[in-house]
Order: structure tokens, then sequence, then C-alpha cells
């Protein structure tokens, strides 16, 4: 932005030799040039930006999470989904014998606005939906990877086109493999409940 600054006034200083009604005219014509690159520049460093992403819940670490953000500076609208494949909903592992197995019977994602679509997502904004965990997202997932096309439209602010995004985003279950061992948060939770359970139906 500072170099198109200094290139403009390094123009105006040459059309200054020029004589006055010569200069006022050629200085408008550009002056109205410099105002539409400078509407695009500033449209372009401020355009939104939607990503696709896995990450692990903040609260229980071995559940992934499909999340969709606007890492841009405006806000995205119209914005729609388009996977390869279904998508694995709330693949929960079984927990038999205080062990965690594949749960073959899953659901898959059939509404919602991973489905319906976004009419508007702001800048900084995230939303987010439970998958399951590792293990039984693993099972379902390995052999044939999810991906994502998402389509957005970028707000203009001057009627000349209509910005029209689309990305691509591929997702490697690979990428959260972990300990089956490791954080065992979401067990240790369900053990306290059925602790407490059976403590209030022993004073009973």
């Amino acid at each position: 932005m500072t170099y198109i600054i200094y290139i403009y006034e390094s123009i105006i200083t040459y059309l200054s030799t020029f004589n006055s009604s010569t200069f006022s005219a050629i200085a408008a014509i550009f002056a109205a040039i410099a105002a539409i690159v400078m509407c695009f520049l500033t449209f372009h460093m401020k355009k939104s930006d939607i990503v696709v992403y896995i990450e692990p819940d903040a609260d229980a670490k071995d559940i992934l999470c499909l999340c969709v953000s606007n890492t841009g500076q405006s806000t995205a609208r119209n914005i729609t989904f388009e996977f390869n494949q279904p998508v694995p909903l709330k693949a929960f592992d079984k927990i038999i014998d205080d062990e965690k197995t594949v749960n073959l019977d899953v659901s898959f994602l059939s509404k919602g606005f991973f489905i319906e679509g976004l009419t508007h997502l702001a800048a900084g904004k995230t939303r987010k939906i439970h998958l399951g965990h590792f293990q039984t997202l693993h099972h379902h997932l390995a052999e044939n990877p999810l991906s994502c096309n998402v389509t957005y439209k970028n707000k203009i602010p001057f009627p000349i086109r209509v910005s029209n995004e689309t990305d691509h985003f591929e997702f490697s279950i690979h990428d959260w493999a972990h300990d089956p061992q490791g954080d065992n948060s979401h067990l240790k939770h369900l053990k306290q409940i059925n602790e407490s359970l059976q403590s209030i139906s022993k004073s009973l």
C-alpha cells in the first residue's frame, strides 16, 4: 500500500510540469483510476476466508469435531458444503468391560448447517459438530478419507462483480492418531456417574 502511494505522489509531481488545465484533467482521470485500484486492494485484504478442518474437542480431547471457521476479515455469505461421502455423526466407541471398542453402528449427518449450508459466518467465528472418537472414526474413514468442497460469497464494497470463492479440503484421520490409553476423560466421567448412582442406590 505504501509503495502505491509513493507511485501516486511521483506521478502527481511529474504531471505538475504540464499546464494547469491539462494537469487537472489528467490528474482527475488518474485519481479515479487510483480510487478503483485502492478499493480492489482493500477488498482483497479484508475478504473472508472459509476453512474446514477437524480438531479435538476443548473439553474432551478424545472426541474429534468437524469445524468451519472464517479466518478472514469480513463476513462470508451463502456458504455451502459438499462432502465426498456420508459424514459419520456421534461415532462414539463402545465401552465393554472398561475397554473402548469400535462402534460399527453409527449414524451419518443428514441435517444441520453442514448439509443445509450457512447464510453467513462473521469474521473470526467458528461452528462445529462432534464426529466421535478416533478409533471408530478411523474404522469408517481410514480407507476413504473425508474431503469437502466449500463455496461461499464475499461481500463486495461496490457493485462491480460478485466474488464466488471455492476451496477444497481433505481430512486424514491418521493426523489424530493417539495412544488409546491416553486421554480417557470421557471414560472417567462415565465411571464417576456410575459410582455416584451406585452410592445413591445403596443409601436408599
